[in-house]
């Protein structure tokens, strides 16, 4: 009895508790490639009306008003904001102004939501464009007092392009980005029933990617890969200087393990090192000794620290509310299912739109011919309901077109102002025929959507920042890790071979050996 009471207890606390975490906290949906909190931030945000051409308001102000969405306190909102303002991601889609941190550094924390600053980016109106279309679901927030959007509209995969990290219960995501004009390109192509290219990601931190087909390859197809990163640098005198570094990798990381290694005697052709970023651009100066084979460190350097680093990918994304782990190209043609129906609820909504005007532009049409009468009947009405009543027996309308008639005003209802509405019957006809038309052909949607895909890229491009990096272009002999120094190799009488340093000979006449050797 007190197992089967322990089943049950596990069942409805701790699998509940693992349900609420994959799907409501950790893991990004395919649909707008974002975890609940962001689509919060950005939501409230849009909400208070922090657009791109509107003045930036205190982080603070920002992610109080989260918390209308979001019970787990502003500390936490702030966090996740930060995250979409500073060089974590590809493209911001929060405008922030102040210090945001940055992914290259593990000691450097953002500075106080009471000192910076924020406003949404100009990217972001776009992923929350015709929202108010009913084009994704609303539900209740987590008191049931206002309504969020169960997902954003989202004209852009953004699952892609930002990379995602997720820890849940049992299960983890981490999701590389790639560049917005692939990723548009390609979402452009399978809206057109074509075969997506394979592509090879993109981080912020701009470092080199090494070649490697066969793992793109398995990443567009699976989701699963290992990437490998190393740093780039350039050579100013007798100084290495460190431009870019691993996604993954931190400056302290590197730093700390290149002074270990010079500590140990592992490395003696460095002399100083120091983190020299600052405005002007990131800059590790690595100070080494004259007539040094520069290639010949940064081999051993690549080896032995940070400076060469993986990324895991694990594209564990949301689908139909359940975690799966979906290729590039399954993730592509998900998203392209997902953003055709939202293009059909906007199209259905304005076809709606457009109905509800020519009704009562047609109502209007009914009293044309006696408009003196139906002012007559308005004022010698005994009430609203009592007007709306005759108006709909002597014009044969329907309630809401009487009612629209008896609330337009009186200055409003002459024959010059009558006839400019009714001008515009023709107009909405046209307009409601062409929308029923496309919404019937999912070819021109289609269509449609892969031009405003390639329109995107190409409004908010950015210059790619990561490179490709051949393996034939690598140096990978192991021999740069064998230390070099002076030695004496001994062969014995009896067959035994010994290696002496010369250093370890001072002081001593003779090499020892085993008695009667």
């Amino acid at each position: 009895m007190k197992i089967k009471q322990m089943q049950d207890l596990l069942d409805i606390n701790c699998m509940e508790y693992a349900r609420y975490v994959i799907t409501d906290r950790a893991i990004v949906d395919i649909r707008d490639g974002m975890k609940p909190i962001h689509r919060r931030i950005l939501w409230s945000m849009y909400n208070d009306g922090l657009l791109h051409n509107k003045n930036r308001t205190k982080s603070a102000n920002a992610c109080s008003s989260v918390l209308r969405y979001s019970p787990h306190g502003d500390a936490s909102v702030y966090q996740a904001a930060v995250r979409l303002a500073n060089d974590s991601v590809n493209i911001n889609l929060i405008d922030g102004k102040g210090s945001f941190g940055t992914v290259t550094s593990r000691d450097i924390s953002p500075g106080a939501m009471r000192y910076t600053e924020m406003r949404l980016a100009p990217i972001t109106q776009e992923l929350l464009k015709d929202i108010n279309k009913d084009v994704v679901d609303m539900v209740d927030n987590y008191d049931n007092s206002r309504k969020e959007p169960e997902v954003l509209p989202s004209p852009l995969p953004m699952i892609l392009i930002n990379p995602n990290l997720g820890i849940a219960v049992g299960l983890a995501s981490n999701i590389c980005g790639y560049n917005i004009k692939d990723v548009c390109e390609n979402a452009a192509k399978v809206m057109k029933g074509e075969e997506c290219n394979v592509m090879y990601p993109e981080f912020s931190t701009g470092e080199h990617i090494i070649n490697n087909p066969d793992i793109f390859s398995q990443i567009h197809n699976t989701g699963r890969g290992t990437i490998k990163l190393r740093a780039k640098y350039k050579v100013e005198g007798n100084s290495i200087v460190i431009t870019n570094i691993p996604y993954t990798s931190t400056r302290e990381t590197i730093i700390e393990s290149v002074i270990e290694l010079i500590k140990k005697g592992t490395i003696k052709e460095i002399i100083d090192i120091n983190d020299n970023s600052g405005i002007k651009g990131f800059d590790i100066t690595i100070d080494i000794k004259k007539n040094t084979n520069v290639e010949l460190l940064m081999e051993k350097l690549y080896k032995l620290t940070p400076l060469e680093n993986t990324f895991s990918a694990n594209f564990t994304v949301l689908h139909e509310g359940k975690p799966k782990v979906l290729g590039v190209k399954d993730i592509l043609y998900h998203w392209c299912d997902f953003r055709i129906n939202t293009k059909k609820r906007s199209i259905t909504h304005d076809i709606n739109k457009i109905n509800k005007e020519l009704e009562l532009l047609h109502g209007l049409g009914k009293i044309l011919t006696s408009i003196n009468e139906c002012i007559d009947i308005i004022k010698t009405s005994k009430s609203d309901k009592d007007a709306i009543l005759k108006l709909m027996k002597t014009y044969q309308l329907n309630e809401i077109q009487a009612d629209y008639v008896a609330n337009t005003k009186i200055r409003s209802l002459n024959i010059d102002n009558i006839n400019r509405q009714l001008n515009k019957i023709k107009e909405l006809e046209d307009s409601f025929e062409k929308l029923n038309s496309l919404l019937q052909d999912d070819r021109s949607i289609r269509e449609l959507l892969s031009k405003e895909l390639i329109e995107l890229s190409r409004k908010y491009n950015t210059p790619r920042k990561t490179t490709l990096l051949d393996l034939q272009d690598l140096k990978m002999d192991e021999d740069v890790l064998i230390e070099d120094y002076n030695l004496n190799i001994v062969l014995s009488k009896e067959g035994y071979l010994k290696k002496v340093k010369l250093t370890s000979l001072r002081g001593a006449s003779e090499y020892k050996f085993k008695d009667g050797d």
